[in-house]
C-alpha cells in the first residue's frame, strides 16, 4: 500500500515549483530578448563593407570594368576626378578600393545613434592655421546624396585605445555633396564638405597631432549607409600622407570605444580619406603701444625788478 503524500506538503512543493519556474523565467526572458535586440541591430547596419585588403584594382570609366580581386573591389574613376583646392592645407589622399567604414549619425542606424571614423594630421608646423573647411570623401547608399544636408564634425588631440581625448572644436553645420568621380563596391563616392567655418588651430608639440572625423547627419526616416572611404595616400597634401595608420573608430551602436581601426578592418594599416581646408599664417603679433611725447613743463617766468626812482630834490 502505497504512502500518501500529506495534501499540505504537496501543496507547498507544487507552490515552490512555480516559484522557481517563475525566477527561471524573470532571468532568462531579458537575456533572450536581449539577443533578439542585438541579431535586429545587426541586420542591415553594417560596419564595413568588405573584407580586408592589401591591395587594390583601379580601372577608368574610358575602359572594361576590371574584375574585382578575392575581398577587394576596384575603384572606378572618372577622367576627370574631384581634385584637392589650393586652399587645401591637409589632404590623407584619394579612396585606393581597400574598403569603407561605416561613418554616419542616425539614419537607419536609430536615434542617437552613430559611427565615427578619426584620422590624424600633423596641422601647423608653426604659427596656426585659420580652417574655413572640412571634408570627409564617402561611399553613399543610392540617394543619400540629396537625403544629407548637414554634417557632424570634431577635432581632438590626445586619442588613444579606449580614450577619445581631448575635444579642440566641434559642430553641426550645413553640408555640401558632390561626387569625387570615383567608385566601389557599388557605391558612388562624394565629397561631405563643411565650409564656411572660422577655425583657428595652434603649432602642437612634436609628435603630437590633430585628429578629425567628418560624420554626415542621414534623416532617420531614410534607408541605406554612409561608408568613409580608405585610402593610401594617392594625391595627398600635407602630412601625414595617408600611410602611418593613425586612425580610430568609436561607435555606441557597434560598442566601440575609440578603437583601431584594425578592429574594424583587420589588421594591416588602415588610414580614411578626410581633408582640412584653409589658410596657413603666422599669429597676428601683439601691438606694440606708441609712447606719448611728454611735453616738458614751461619754466615760471621769472618776474622784472622794477627800478626804484631816486629820491626827488
Amino acid at each position: 500500500m502505497k504512502k500518501q503524500i500529506n495534501p499540505t506538503i504537496k501543496a507547498h512543493l507544487i507552490r515552490s515549483a512555480f516559484y522557481v519556474l517563475l525566477l527561471l523565467a524573470v532571468c532568462v526572458i531579458p537575456f533572450a530578448l536581449a539577443q533578439r535586440n542585438a541579431k535586429q541591430s545587426a541586420a542591415g547596419r553594417m560596419w564595413r563593407l568588405g573584407p580586408p585588403a592589401s591591395g587594390s584594382r583601379l580601372s577608368n570609366f574610358a575602359t572594361a570594368r576590371q574584375a574585382a580581386m578575392p575581398g577587394n573591389q576596384p575603384v572606378q574613376i572618372q577622367k576627370n576626378p574631384l581634385q584637392p583646392l589650393d586652399t587645401t592645407l591637409w589632404y590623407n589622399g584619394d579612396f585606393d578600393g581597400r574598403d569603407g567604414g561605416a561613418n554616419q549619425f542616425e539614419g537607419q542606424f536609430g536615434s542617437g545613434e552613430f559611427s565615427r571614423i578619426y584620422d590624424n594630421f600633423t596641422g601647423p608646423t608653426s604659427g596656426q592655421w585659420t580652417v574655413t573647411g572640412l571634408f570627409c570623401n564617402t561611399l553613399l547608399a543610392t540617394g543619400l546624396n540629396t537625403a544629407i544636408t548637414t554634417a557632424q564634425w570634431e577635432v581632438r588631440t590626445g586619442v588613444s585605445e579606449g580614450n577619445g581625448g581631448t575635444v579642440v572644436v566641434s559642430g553641426t553645420n550645413a553640408a555640401t555633396v558632390t561626387p569625387t568621380g570615383r567608385s566601389g563596391f557599388g557605391f558612388l563616392e562624394y565629397q561631405v564638405l563643411v565650409s564656411g567655418l572660422n577655425v583657428t588651430l595652434d603649432a602642437l608639440p612634436a609628435g603630437q597631432f590633430y585628429f578629425l572625423a567628418v560624420v554626415p547627419v542621414v534623416p532617420l526616416n531614410a534607408s541605406g549607409q554612409a561608408f568613409e572611404s580608405t585610402t593610401s595616400g594617392a594625391n595627398a597634401v600635407g602630412t601625414p600622407p595617408g600611410n602611418d595608420g593613425n586612425s580610430w573608430w568609436d561607435s555606441n551602436l557597434f560598442g566601440v570605444n575609440f578603437t583601431s581601426t584594425m578592429n574594424l578592418y583587420g589588421s594591416g594599416t588602415w588610414d580614411q580619406s578626410l581633408g582640412v581646408i584653409g589658410t596657413a599664417g603666422s599669429p597676428s603679433p601683439t601691438p606694440t603701444p606708441t609712447p606719448i611725447a611728454t611735453v616738458p613743463p614751461r619754466p615760471s617766468p621769472t618776474p622784472r625788478p622794477f627800478p626804484t626812482p631816486p629820491p626827488r630834490p
